[in-house]
């Protein structure tokens, strides 16, 4: 018999069990990869729907306050008169957006990435200075090819209250 410790190369089991450790190493590094590109691409569509949805409101809330007079033509729909006194800037929900139309100018508030589920107007005229409340729902559209998947979705309800000066 010859002794084991010169013996050179692996025994079938011993291989095995080193393809079975890389494997599952292989899987474990994968998961990781994976989970790691969900949550970013999660985090990417939140980003984009707070910033369009908190440019949208600080061009609505600016506007209203400076206004002289609001009106709410219903709950969906707002219409101001400017500063000037003699031109309008109406806010709606048109083609899943916010639009602001000045005159002839429609101007789109909302990104390309979002859409706007609801936008409702609340306006109280009972005190000293009329006082608005704007709320809307954006979401993220989702471009992936399946557009069931989780990490492409992405929903921020937005709500403000604006008094006239």
């Amino acid at each position: 018999m010859t002794n084991r410790r010169f013996q050179k190369g692996l025994t079938l089991i011993e291989a095995l069990i080193a393809v079975a450790i890389f494997a599952i190493f292989a899987l474990l590094v994968n998961s990781i990869f994976f989970n790691i590109l969900r949550g970013t691409l999660k985090q990417e569509s939140l980003k984009d729907v707070k910033q369009s949805g908190s440019v949208a409101m600080e061009i609505m809330e600016k506007t209203i306050r400076e206004a002289e007079s609001v009106t709410c033509n219903a709950s969906s729909s707002i219409t101001t008169i400017n500063p000037d006194g003699t031109s309008t800037t109406t806010f709606q929900i048109s083609t899943d957006a916010i639009t602001g139309t000045t005159g002839t100018n429609v101007n789109k508030l909302t990104g390309e990435k979002v859409r706007v589920n609801s936008l409702a107007f609340t306006c109280d005229n009972t005190g000293v200075y009329p006082v608005v409340t704007i709320t809307f729902i954006l979401e993220h559209i989702n471009n992936t090819t399946n557009p069931n998947r989780a990490e492409g979705f992405a929903t921020m309800d937005f709500r403000t209250t604006v008094s006239l000066r």
